[in-house]
């Protein structure tokens, strides 16, 4: 509350800054971004960056492109109903350089005479890249149907969302008397397509908490706890498919800490020091026992860091001891050091640890630091940390997301310019962009070797188009015998990529053939091994 009164007074008084990223490392000089104390945020590839945010009643969204500008040049009121709740929702990207949000809204709720939610609804907002609501004043995706609910959001890998609630009620009139975990999917128009309850009880004493909910390939994992009796809780992975299917095979998995990769494969650690690689169909790529933390790190064995190195493995971190493992993408694992200095500063202060999209990574903490380092643990921005913010006492509320181009966006708030955001480039220089360079069309057409291989079940075949041409490409035996069509139709200029699910076929060698209109462009060969 100490910073009630300056903030209602801030809001009036202040507009969108619509310069570039500001090149100074003081909190006065951050770019505005405006209402609200906290922020959640999506970062898009092409480097631009879009914020949720808000106070009170008003939900609102701000947009800034990689260079700082605001394309939408004020903050987008999405949300201002009665009941609405503003401030930092959960979204997601919706692919095409807009996002699909929860709205903190309470349409429909009712409430006991203490001002409490008995019952609430839960609602969703898809807006465009021009930052346009699709979804008029937003779809009711779960009903007030007698519990109060909170929620969780992913993509669905197709335009629209996974949206995870857990839903209690309890001890009132019109109560339903139970505590539940529900999965739903909603498409791109916002059309709810199923409902499943993945985890129920009419016992008052459960409890059922949620961490995280990824997606890897049509898997969807939900991270979470529940326990009867406090200090007998148990931490669980929930698994369900994107077509509200549960697993036969494993529908709990012991875990501590996932991430994904590139929405296709999930990288999980667990208690006992093991970190596991789940491809797109649950299949296991490998599974690596790490080593257990020194007697001088226990007492911090809890901070791990699993940061994907977007070459297909991991970096597995422990905050303590320069300690920096590194599982490659066929399950080789390494120790690197931190090199160039004695204390890389990795500790609980560092709030922001992010993939650098080169195989390295890159990080920020509360004490206005970062760093980068690359895929063999070398630092990047000198033998020292930089200083992104040289006032770090003047912020509060910090935030931090990784740029998709080996920098970082750093939010806060000041009582003197409320909510504001910062950036460090790729470089390591406040503020300073490197330009993003498109690649250009390619000149002939290209069939690259599958990945992995050999395989088991699925792998992947990228393509590259040099002008607008009928492609197809099929699989067939060492006998010549035809197999699977994996394409057929046309395509425009680029790199394209299809996954083979080789289903019930036998072990072997297979070869798979690219073909544009009548003339064979490339043949390849690759082994399945089950």
């Amino acid at each position: 509350m100490r910073y009630v009164g300056l903030l209602l007074a801030f809001l009036f008084t202040t507009s969108t800054t619509h310069a570039q990223w500001p090149t100074s490392t003081r909190t006065d000089s951050a770019l505005s971004i405006n209402y609200g104390f906290e922020v959640n945020a999506v970062t898009l590839d092409d480097g631009s960056v879009i914020f949720s945010h808000g106070y009170s009643r008003y939900q609102f969204l701000t947009k800034f492109d990689a260079k700082g500008y605001a394309p939408w040049f004020n903050p987008v009121l999405i949300n201002n109903h009665d009941s609405a709740n503003g401030g930092n929702w959960p979204m997601i990207s919706n692919g095409a350089g807009g996002i699909i949000m929860i709205l903190g809204d309470r349409r429909g709720a009712t409430y006991d005479s203490m001002g409490i939610a008995r019952t609430n609804p839960i609602w969703m907002q898809h807006v465009d890249s021009n930052g346009t609501e699709r979804w008029g004043t937003g779809v009711r995706v779960a009903p007030a149907d007698g519990s109060a609910k909170f929620a969780w959001i992913t993509s669905d890998g197709a335009g629209g969302a996974i949206l995870v609630t857990l839903e209690s009620s309890w001890a009132f009139p019109g109560a339903l008397n139970y505590s539940r975990m529900r999965a739903r999917r909603a498409n791109r128009n916002g059309q709810v397509l199923w409902v499943r309850t993945l985890d129920s009880s009419a016992d008052i004493r459960l409890h059922i908490y949620v961490d995280h909910v990824r997606r890897a390939g049509r898997f969807i994992y939900i991270d979470g706890m529940r326990y009867f009796q406090q200090g007998r809780e148990t931490y669980l992975t929930r698994i369900i498919d994107t077509s509200g299917n549960v697993p036969m095979y494993s529908p709990w998995l012991q875990y501590h800490s996932n991430e994904v990769f590139q929405d296709s494969v999930l990288f999980t650690f667990t208690p006992a020091n093991r970190v596991t690689k789940i491809g797109p169909e649950g299949n296991t790529v490998w599974n690596i026992t790490v080593p257990a933390p020194q007697d001088s790190c226990r007492g911090m064995s809890a901070w791990k860091i699993l940061v994907p190195d977007e070459r297909g493995g991991v970096f597995y971190l422990l905050a303590c001891n320069d300690s920096l493992y590194h599982i490659n993408a066929i399950g080789q694992l390494s120790r690197l050091k931190f090199a160039g200095t004695s204390n890389p500063r990795l500790s609980r202060n560092t709030i922001g640890v992010f993939s650098d999209g080169n195989g390295g990574l890159v990080w920020a903490d509360i004490s206005g630091l970062a760093q980068r380092y690359d895929s063999l643990g070398r630092p990047l921005w000198g033998a020292s940390p930089i200083v992104y913010r040289s006032d770090p006492e003047n912020a509060d509320f910090e935030a931090y997301w990784g740029d998709n181009n080996g920098g970082i966006i750093a939010t806060f708030w000041s009582p003197s310019r409320g909510l504001c955001a910062q950036h460090t480039g790729r470089y390591g220089r406040v503020g300073v962009v490197p330009v993003i360079q498109l690649p250009p069309l390619p000149e002939e057409f290209s069939l690259s070797q599958n990945y992995p291989n050999p395989f088991n079940p699925s792998t992947r075949i990228k393509y590259i188009v040099p002008t607008r041409s009928q492609v197809t490409i099929d699989i067939y035996d060492l006998l010549g015998k035809h197999i699977d069509q994996l394409v057929n139709g046309l395509k425009e200029p680029g790199s394209h990529e299809i996954d083979w699910k080789a289903g019930d076929v036998a072990s072997g060698v297979y070869i798979y053939r690219m073909k544009s209109g009548e003339r064979i462009v490339a043949v390849k060969k690759m082994m399945l091994i089950r």
